[in-house]
């Protein structure tokens, strides 16, 4: 007895790349494309006349609603909609963002038809597509989250100056930014800038996170 066809969703700028794409998922035969769409917010109107998606293939770049922003949206109106994205920039970093934005899968554009179709069959069947580009952006994410834990390696992320207004800003009795700036022969706004800084790059919120991390580090 046939089982009736996927529901598939073609989300991407180019008209080409829509059709195209769109050739290769009707040629596989468990889904049928039945929605294209040039952007997020598009998809997300065609989805109000054309019904629920089963599977929705999504470029990472993207006007109006882009990669990331259109699978969260997906995640959180059409929970049961799988996500498959896609984009010629493969890098960990990109690859990382629509996983955590929601996303099962990530390919290359310039993947065959054949990953295609085993993309969409191992969504399909197990609801998650494992390849390369996710292995590496999970490994950034383990050695984000080793260094994270590592003071030493959160230190090294820090400039020479940074440091230095570090050391100074937890030195008791606790200096005011005036103090820094005086002893640093700088302006009052470039301290701040550094504290903005060390925020980003080691995740210190405030004075005593950033002397809990030299403790850790043995610098305090």
């Amino acid at each position: 007895m046939a089982t009736t066809p996927l529901r598939l969703a073609v989300v991407d700028e180019h008209y080409m790349v829509r059709q195209g794409l769109g050739s290769i998922l009707n040629a596989w035969p468990h889904g049928q494309v039945v929605l294209q769409a040039e952007h997020g917010l598009a998809y997300e109107k065609a989805c109000a006349e054309v019904g629920h998606i089963h599977m929705a293939f999504v470029n990472m770049h993207m006007p109006v609603r882009n990669g990331v922003e259109t699978i969260r949206w997906i995640k959180r109106n059409q929970p049961r909609t799988l996500v498959v994205a896609y984009s010629p920039d493969t890098s960990p970093h990109l690859v990382q963002s629509a996983i955590q934005a929601g996303a099962r899968g990530y390919l290359s554009k310039s993947a065959t038809q054949e990953e295609v179709h085993r993309a969409a069959e191992t969504v399909q069947r197990n609801g998650f597509y494992y390849n390369e580009h996710i292995s590496k952006a999970l490994h950034r994410a383990w050695k984000e989250e080793e260094e994270n834990k590592n003071p030493h390696a959160l230190l090294e992320k820090l400039a020479p100056r940074m440091l230095e207004f570090l050391l100074l800003h937890a030195r008791v009795p606790f200096p005011t930014y005036a103090d820094i700036a005086e002893r640093m022969a700088i302006k009052v706004s470039v301290v701040e800038d550094y504290r903005k800084a060390i925020r980003v790059r080691t995740g210190c919120r405030n004075r005593h996170e950033m002397i809990d991390l030299l403790v850790r580090a043995g610098r305090y």
